[in-house]
């Protein structure tokens, strides 16, 4: 699919330019295009399919790091379809959703569960963000991570399993299997963890 006609932005400049896709991959982009940039394009574009921008900007999708699509047994507050629906109509192409669901998000089965409930229902790209699992259990956080979790999030004054994050014992622990599975820890709240910003994002 070649994107024509559109003024693009990148790298803080707004430019005048075509973009190539197949396959819903970004193949190519071309700026100020000359017609012989065009016809190479074309040759490129698996599907045939172009739209004509009509001078309008083309901007890269965004992605919303804290969404509740909640299912299970909160569907009525929100669901995989209802919240990524809604995603897709704002131009937000990828979210990421939170654990404290119901049941919360804190074992493999739990997690599997949860991501099935997904299956067929998403219209933009779904990053899942676990709880961590109870008695920080190594191999349950291993088990999440090979079933492809971005990330645990901790909930410092509400723990969803239970832990005792004012122990440093846990918090070291958790720093540790993080390192190990090279995987991101997220927290609520602005000063827990003020020490390791590498290690943990904040929102």
């Amino acid at each position: 699919m070649l994107l024509k006609n559109g003024k693009i932005y990148s790298d803080g400049l707004i430019r005048k330019g075509i973009v190539l896709v197949n396959d819903g991959i970004i193949q190519s982009i071309v700026y100020e295009p000359i017609s012989e940039n065009y016809g190479n394009l074309c040759t490129q574009n698996k599907n045939g399919k172009e739209i004509d921008c009509q001078d309008k900007l083309i901007l890269p999708g965004i992605i919303d790091v804290h969404t509740h699509l909640r299912d299970m047994e909160q569907s009525d507050k929100e669901t995989f379809t209802t919240g990524s629906k809604a995603a897709a109509f704002s131009g937000i192409t990828t979210v990421f959703t939170m654990p404290n669901t119901k049941p919360p998000a804190i074992s493999s089965e739990i997690v599997k569960n949860w991501m099935n409930k997904a299956r067929n229902k998403i219209f933009v790209d779904v990053g899942f963000i676990a709880g961590v699992p109870k008695e920080m259990n190594r191999e349950e956080f291993e088990k999440m991570v090979n079933l492809g979790v971005f990330g645990f999030k901790i909930y410092p004054l509400n723990p969803l399993s239970g832990l005792d994050w004012t122990n440093p014992v846990n918090v070291q622990m958790l720093l540790s299997y993080s390192s190990n599975f090279q995987i991101f820890l997220i927290k609520k709240g602005k000063k827990f963890f003020k020490n390791s910003r590498k290690k943990v994002l904040t929102r």
